[in-house]
């Protein structure tokens, strides 16, 4: 890459803009020949790396993404992948650079009063920390620490979530309040808006601000990794970070050499049939209720999806000219209906396993 000398260990959060999904890629397959640590918040990071070029609906979001990172911080645009290992040793020199550290230390201070108001791109209701349910070990089915509460998408017990009530879960009225989601948020597509309405703490309402540009792509290798890509990103929601990490090592393959396809292809191969055995996942997906298949849960349809996108990805391997996937508008305008009722964490779960990203949907 072109970096030598440069300290290891550096945590890194990515956020993807517009057009920055093969951009993004790139740089997390680069911080891992490095050494440096994918950052889970703004607060656990010292580099903010941007990948795209922003929207007008991302630049707030992502100015206040770098306001929350603490000093020493430094920050990168990339929108190439030319040239991203001087790219990279420059943002690596500049967290060394006291002069410059002290300079935006005095503008954070400086803007601390202003700008705090985030009504206009609110992350809080989202915060990393809220998503983050541990590792989960699917392989010995250990249940021990494995509570899935917080992303069940049938709610607990298979209770509804929202209902024609106007009153939350607690039996208190209900507040309405509006939500933007976009850049920022882990597993999230490039150049994706949504303002979700909420009443209490369930979704009512999807609207989207601003869709995906999605690449164009005539490597099916390249279109394979972004598709295990977007499988790693619901499995690190769905809270198993061991297969997330497994799914990344075989993209990152796919990214590399065309001699590492065969070995990535068998990978992916392998981590379909872990996916698709998991009892734990599915559990935690679908929860213990079931509905009839005319009315899948939003649940059964992302663990499905989860596998389509397994499963593509191994097909568009073995056949690199075989017919395109389903076209990501269909499910973009079935997702308010998918979302009604639900938690922000499976309206989250919902769009990763769309992979928007790719420009492709799995079939639900």
């Amino acid at each position: 890459m072109g970096v030598t000398g440069v300290r290891r260990g550096i945590h890194v959060l990515v956020v993807a803009a517009r057009g920055g999904a093969l951009v993004r890629l790139s740089v997390e397959r680069a911080l891992r020949t490095l050494g440096w640590v994918p950052a889970s918040s703004p607060a656990d990071a010292d580099l903010l790396a941007v990948c795209g070029t922003p929207a007008d609906q991302e630049r707030d979001a992502i100015e206040q993404i770098w306001r929350q990172l603490p000093g020493p911080r430094a920050r990168v645009e990339v929108t190439s992948t030319e040239a991203l290992g001087e790219l990279l040793s420059q943002a690596a020199s500049a967290l060394e650079d006291h002069e410059l550290q002290a300079t935006l230390a005095q503008e954070a201070d400086a803007s601390a009063p202003m700008g705090m108001d985030h009504e206009d791109m609110d992350h809080a209701g989202m915060d990393h920390g809220d998503m983050d349910h541990g590792d989960m070990d699917h392989g010995d089915m250990d249940h021990g620490d494995m509570d899935h509460g917080d992303m069940s998408m049938t709610g607990p017990g298979g209770i509804a979530l929202a209902g024609s009530s106007d009153d939350d879960r607690d039996g208190l009225e209900m507040d309405v309040g509006h939500v933007i989601l976009g850049a920022g948020l882990p597993g999230w597509p490039a150049g994706l808006v949504l303002r979700a309405t909420l009443h209490g703490d369930v979704v009512t309402g999807v609207e989207v601000l601003a869709s995906p540009a999605p690449p164009s792509l005539s490597d099916p290798a390249v279109r394979a990794a972004l598709l295990v890509d977007a499988a790693a990103g619901v499995l690190d929601l769905a809270g198993w970070s061991a297969a997330a990490d497994s799914a990344r090592r075989a993209r990152d393959d796919l990214m590399d050499a065309a001699g590492a396809t065969r070995i990535a292809a068998a990978d992916v191969a392998r981590l379909t049939r872990r996916v698709r055995r998991s009892v734990l996942l599915r559990w935690s997906l679908e929860g213990p209720g079931h509905r009839a298949p005319s009315s899948p849960a939003p649940g059964s349809v992302v663990r499905r999806r989860l596998i389509a996108l397994l499963e593509a990805a191994a097909t568009t391997l073995a056949d690199p000219q075989g017919p395109a996937h389903v076209p990501l508008g269909d499910d973009l305008a079935l997702l308010p209906e998918l979302a009604e009722g639900q938690e922000l964490a499976s309206l989250r779960l919902l769009v990763a396993s769309m992979a928007l990203d790719a420009g492709v949907a799995a079939d639900a």
